[in-house]
């Protein structure tokens, strides 16, 4: 059970971690993107047919990287998951919030790749009304979460190796 959990968590860092690589293929060429609308609408195709297998491309070099350190186990207290978990369910309750008012498209990025796909309005109800990106305070408090737990190991790696020298 315990090394089901453990590939799972493994699995899930894979894609979470590449998620800002794939917006950056996204986001800085966006004019690219849209300039080839022409050619992916006379082909009845989207830019994502060379988005998703590049975004795979991505979880596949992270797997080969990270491969050799899945076993290792991090954490043998309980302790450090009591924050991380709490930033965790911000983090998806961000995510929830913030989907509301947002199309499906609008999610996806699609207004980013495909010109004339654009849907430009203002959001002001909802999680909006208080956050203007949600779902990019989503991103950072699932990041703390994450950072709380490895800088938990990372305080107790350092702990052991001073009591070593002494």
């Amino acid at each position: 059970m315990t090394e089901s959990l453990n590939l799972v968590a493994w699995l899930a860092c894979i894609v979470y971690s590449t998620i800002p690589s794939f917006w950056l293929a996204i986001h800085p060429r966006a004019k690219y993107w849209r300039s080839r609308a022409k050619y992916w609408r006379s082909r009845r195709r989207s830019p994502y047919r060379v988005l998703l297998p590049l975004w795979i491309a991505m979880w596949i070099v992270a797997g080969l990287v990270t491969a050799t350190w899945r076993h290792v186990v991090l954490y043998s207290s309980l302790w450090p998951w009591v924050p991380a978990v709490f930033l965790f369910g911000v983090g998806f309750c961000l995510y929830s919030k913030s989907g509301k008012h947002f199309s499906v498209q609008q999610l996806s990025g699609i207004p980013e790749v495909m010109a004339g796909a654009r849907e430009q309005r203002l959001i002001t109800a909802g999680i909006h009304n208080r956050v203007r990106h949600p779902v990019y305070l989503a991103h950072f408090c699932e990041m703390l979460a994450c950072c709380r737990l490895l800088c938990a190991d990372c305080i107790r790696a350092a702990e052991w190796s001073s009591h070593d020298q002494s």
